[in-house]
């Protein structure tokens, strides 16, 4: 089957509303350990994509979910910005962190939050 340009602009304007296409996401900030060392995720096209950028950076920072970690999640907002706090339960001993332990990481999502 031929591909029309029209097919194709089809497909990738259905992939971005799915929340499927990623943008350039990009992390500053610190190390997510408090409000203040947040980890600031630029660039994400919609919530899809920066809750998807979230569990990114931890898995690149601790390994698989499910297998070395597992998580719950909350908003919170302080001042003009908006937070995503996991609460991350390790599975396994990772990095600095014991089997059983728990420990909090700090996503600022003001960039994406609201956009689908």
């Amino acid at each position: 089957m031929k591909l029309t340009l029209s097919m194709v602009l089809t497909l990738t304007a259905g992939l971005a509303l799915a929340g499927i296409a990623h943008s350039q996401i990009s992390y500053t900030g610190g190390d997510g350990s408090s409000f203040e060392q947040a980890v600031v995720i630029l660039g994400a096209v919609n919530e899809f994509d920066g809750v998807d950028a979230e569990y990114q950076w931890l898995a690149q920072k601790f390994g698989p979910e499910n297998e070395n970690w597992s998580s719950s999640q909350g908003l919170f907002q302080s001042g003009d910005k908006l937070y995503d706090i996991l609460t991350l339960t390790f599975l396994k001993d990772v990095t600095d962190h014991k089997v059983g332990e728990s420990a909090d990481f700090y996503f600022d999502i003001t960039d994406f939050f609201g956009k689908f």
